[in-house]
Parts: C-alpha cells; structure tokens; sequence
C-alpha cells in the first residue's frame, strides 16, 4: 500500500491551521510560563489542570496527530502525513497524548470536517510503523493513560496498533476490518487491551455480508484463552452469529464476566438472513458454579434451548437481573408460552425483551421482484415509503404462532422494571387484558408490547386503554403500543379521568393506525392534552435502533407506515397547539392587580 511518506510530502514550514484544542493548549502552556515569572504555584495548577482537560477526550484523531506532523488531506487517500517522526516531534507529542483518556475515530460526534479517519492508518503504514518503532526504543506507549477507545480502521488489522495498549485501557470498541479475521482479533485483543474491562466489537457496515456469514466454528478455538487471559473482562458484546455451544461454554469459565450479548444491527434486510449458523444450539456443556458474575445476558437461540438452559442446575438463572432473547426461526405460540413460563419463576429477573420470529419472517422482502420493488419506488415519494410498503405486505399469523394475552399470562406477579416484546404480527390482546396485565406486575414502569409489527394487521388495542393505564400506573416511565385510533363515524373519545404522572417520557403510537380525518385527529390530540401532565407530549421520534444504532437490542426495526407516522405528528402539534390556547385562556383570566391612582 502506498505509504503516507512517500505518497506526499510538503516542506514543515508550511503554515497550517492550528485544531482549537491545540490552540487553547498552546494559550495554557503561554499562561505556565507567565506564572511562573511570577512564582505563583497555585496559578500553575489550575494551568496545568486546564491543559490536562484540553486533551482530556478526543473525537478528531488527525487534529491530534496533526501535532505529530504535518497532514494533507488528500481526496484519493484521505489523511496523509507529510513528514516523518522525529524524536523532538514525538517528545513533544508525548507530552499531549498523556493527557488523553478517550480516544474515538469514525462516526463519532465531532468528524473531522475534510475526510473520514478510518483509513488513516491504511494509507500511512510507513509513517506508523516508524512511530511503533521508535516507540518501543524507548519503551514508551503512545497513550499510557488511555481508558476509552473507540477506533473504527475498516483496512488495518489491530495486530498493528500495539501503540494503543495501556495498561488503564478498560473499554474498548472496534470495528471488523476488511483484511482482518474474527479468529485473529480474537487471538490479538489479550495482547491489546490485557486489563480491560469492556469489549465491543461491531461488524462493519461495509462489510455486513462477510462478517455475518462466517463459519463461527472457526473461531471457536480462540476463546479457552481469550477468557483465561481478560480475566477483569466485565462486558462482552460480539457479533450475534459468534454464538455457539462452544463458545457460550467457554464464557461460562469467567469469573468476572457480568454482561454477554451477542447484539446484532439494525439493518432488516441483508444481514438477519446470514444468520444461518445459529439455528442449531446444542445444549453447552456447562459446569458447577459457572457464570458466578453474570447479570445480564441477550441471546439469539432456539426458544426451545432457552427453556433447556434456564432449566440447568448448573446455569445460574436465579442470580440473572436482565435477559434478552432473539428467536432465530419461527416459534410456535406454546414454546414461546412455556419460555416465558419459565423465565416468569426467576426471581431476581426484572427486564425482560423477547424478539420473536414468525413464519413469514425476514426473507419476505427478498421474494419480491425487483420490477415489484420499483413499481413501489416509483409510486412512493421516497426510498422509506418503498421499503415501508415491502415491509408491511403480509398474511394473516399462522394460528399456531399468534401471541395472545393468555401467552404473557405466567408474568402475573413476576418482579419486572420492564417488557419489551416484539413480533411480526401484532399481538392479540385487549384493554381488559392489558390493564390486568400491568396490574399483575406491580414494578413495571417501561412497556414496550410490539408497537411496531412488521406486517400491519387490526389493533386489538383502543385509545381508551391510556386512560385507564394512567388510573393503575401513572408512574410509568416509557410506553409504546400498538393501538386502534382510526375512530368510527361520528365517535366521541370520552375525557380521560386520570393522567400519567411528570415520570412519564415516552409514550410512542407512531406505528398504530389512526384516522386520517383532521376533526378526528383533533379528537385523539383533545385526549391525550389532558391525558398528558403539561410539557409532555407524544414521542414521534424513530423508535430505537431505526436510526443505525449497533447496541439496540432488536435486530429488525420495521420501517414505520409513513402516513401513520405523519398523522401521529400532527396529533402532537395539535396538543401544543391547544395547550398554547389554554395558556393565553390562562392569562386573560387572570386578575388585574388593584393600583390605587395616586392624585
């Protein structure tokens, strides 16, 4: 690959422009030796604490490196540094990269503003591999400090970064390079981040297919001594197709695990249907007093091995706190039932998520033509519309897979902060058999019952059933449902007689049906001003995990109808609306203050 050093380079007079952290480093270190004049050691101080919160957190890693050398911004290669490392260059960088406790590179918040950093080290091998050199000369790390990492290099292998390690390195996150197997940074990230605390390794979005159709089976024996060496490993969140018997066995070896997931993203097209290696789970040969730390646990497995798992003396389900379920194959309603029998007897479980398949699950959109496709594309203003309609074409649940109230009735009593379940049909349950429900789980405050199925089918739910949650259970925080608000001709929504309380910071209906008639959304935004205390209003933004997020937890966000969305939109801007009347009511009402007229 070309190198960076030899690709351009510019003499080191040539001005640049100076990145703001290290202007204002640069104004802290004028201010040290002006105070020093004066021998003030408490100005020094509070100089020093200034220039060390400078560094503190990085979100550009060319502006920092800048310092290094020179950088020209090249539109074919990206960053390319114009200059190579010197020792008086790098003792003085070595002053600044001391201070750095929270390094990111691509997709963060602040991206530098002339090229993406995640090929930065791909086009600069030469000049990084001078600086790992001199480096280890001096038996010096690069960022000794360091805490947090989140570096995104879509071309470089990490066995190339040993200028990351630190010993104070306890969360890192890393991206699956191109050129780099699962198995090697499995066998490396020991070697790289020895005390962590946290791992996060997200696929590629470049790269999903490949990443997401590996055989795991290959990289099953790298984790004996993954486990074994991160032996302060708290969190571990990997690519959901990792997971197999071996591999959940191993894990079962650590003591201080806490936390395993097994995420996947969001995207509900490509990725979901390479998930063929993880239908198969054979029941992990697990020992005594496994998992001694584990809390939290998210799994994409048969439901069937789930209740096996649960069901195993030596798998440590009481002491679970938080567990997160994936179906990967159509599930019929009497496992999904005796699943979350199961699950209703641990005491200790207080969030609960399920995201159920059905039979007609993500291949669907792959089984239109592509002549279908752009028939909808052209009918549809926008890309969204069209996938929206793929989405939502469907046939009715098989009667063998339909969820019903009946399903969830084993949660009654069971100690949860919060349900969140999803599945492809809606699931048929009605206001009596809601509000029993949430009666019957007396901590629930975040519920979450399939708002947004894929296929969209009747709501057994009303608008009613607000009023009447609000009455049991003001105090809850997030509600998302799916409901009916398509109102009959001439159908009054009576006044809600109770509201939900300032705890209340959720409640989304974006995906639900509702009247396409202005009186009668004028009716559901006259409803939900009163059911709703004063500031707070309907969420109508995407529902988690539709945005790109890699953590959420579902790994199908169905794109929500368009038109119900925008209808839910201009309910909440007619709540605001009739609010901002009640307050100018408000003002006129109010009486004058009596002024004696002085003569």
């Amino acid at each position: 690959m070309k190198s960076g050093t030899s690709a351009l380079m510019r003499p080191s007079a040539t001005a640049r422009v100076l990145a703001v952290p290290e202007l204002l480093d640069n104004v802290f270190s004028f201010l040290a030796r002006h105070d020093a004049a004066h021998a003030s050691q408490v100005s020094r101080d509070w100089v020093e604490i200034g220039r060390d919160h400078v560094w503190r957190v990085v979100h550009t890693p060319c502006q920092l490196f800048s310092i290094l050398s020179p950088i020209e911004h090249d539109p074919q290669y990206g960053h390319i540094f114009a200059e190579s490392v010197t020792e008086k260059s790098l003792s003085h960088f070595l002053l600044i990269t001391r201070r750095v406790r929270e390094l990111y590179s691509l997709s963060s918040q602040d991206e530098c503003d002339k090229t993406d950093n995640d090929i930065m080290l791909a086009f600069n091998e030469e000049f990084f591999s001078q600086l790992n050199m001199t480096l280890h000369s001096r038996q010096q790390l690069l960022f000794p400090r360091l805490a947090t990492l989140r570096w995104w290099d879509s071309y470089v292998s990490p066995s190339k970064w040993p200028w990351f390690g630190s010993t104070m390195l306890n969360d890192i996150s890393l991206i699956s390079p191109h050129c780099c197997s699962e198995k090697d940074l499995i066998h490396f990230l020991p070697t790289l981040v020895p005390s962590t605390e946290t791992i996060t390794f997200v696929t590629s979005p470049e790269n999903e297919e490949r990443s997401f159709a590996v055989e795991v089976e290959t990289v099953d024996a790298g984790w004996p001594q993954f486990f074994k060496d991160l032996d302060k490993l708290k969190y571990l969140f990997f690519p959901v197709n990792f997971v197999t018997s071996p591999v959940f066995a191993q894990a079962s070896t650590s003591s201080s695990l806490t936390h395993l997931k097994f995420f996947a993203p969001t995207d509900p097209r490509a990725i979901v249907r390479n998930r063929r290696n993880i239908t198969h789970f054979p029941h992990p040969s697990l020992e005594p007093g496994c998992f001694p730390a584990l809390r939290n646990l998210e799994l994409a497995i048969p439901l069937s091995a789930a209740i096996n798992l649960v069901r195993d003396d030596n798998f440590p389900a009481p002491q679970l706190e938080e567990l997160g379920l994936r179906a990967v194959h159509a599930e019929p309603e009497s496992i999904v039932r005796s699943a979350i029998a199961e699950l209703a007897k641990l005491a200790g479980l207080h969030i609960l998520r399920l995201q159920l398949a059905s039979h007609r699950s993500y291949d669907e959109p792959e089984e239109y033509s592509q002549e279908l496709e752009d028939c909808y594309s052209e009918r549809a203003e926008d890309g969204n519309r069209a996938l929206s309609l793929l989405w939502s074409s469907g046939c009715t649940p098989l009667l063998s897979e339909r969820l019903c109230a009946a399903t969830l009735s084993s949660l009654h009593g069971a100690h949860l902060f919060l349900l969140d379940i999803a599945h492809r049909h809606s699931i048929h349950i009605n206001d009596d058999d809601l509000v029993e429900l949430v009666q019957a789980l007396p901590e629930l405050f975040i519920l979450s019952l399939n708002p947004a199925p894929v296929c969209i089918g009747k709501a057994t739910l009303t608008l009613a059933v607000l009023d009447r949650l609000a009455g049991i259970r003001p105090s809850l925080e997030i509600v998302r449902l799916y409901i009916d608000a398509t109102l009959n001709d001439d159908e009054d929504i009576p006044s809600p007689t109770n509201q939900f309380e300032w705890t209340v910071r959720s409640l989304w209906l974006n995906a639900s049906p509702i009247a396409e008639s202005e009186d009668k959304q004028r009716k559901i935004a006259s409803y939900l001003r009163l059911l709703l205390p004063d500031g707070i209003n309907l969420d109508t933004g995407t529902l988690g995990g539709a945005g790109g997020s890699k953590m959420y937890f579902w790994d199908h966000v169905p794109p929500v109808n368009v038109d119900y969305s925008e209808r839910w939109r201009r309910v909440a801007d007619m709540v605001e609306e009739l609010r901002d009347v009640d307050d100018e009511d408000e003002s006129v009402l109010e009486p004058t203050p009596n002024v004696e007229k002085v003569e």
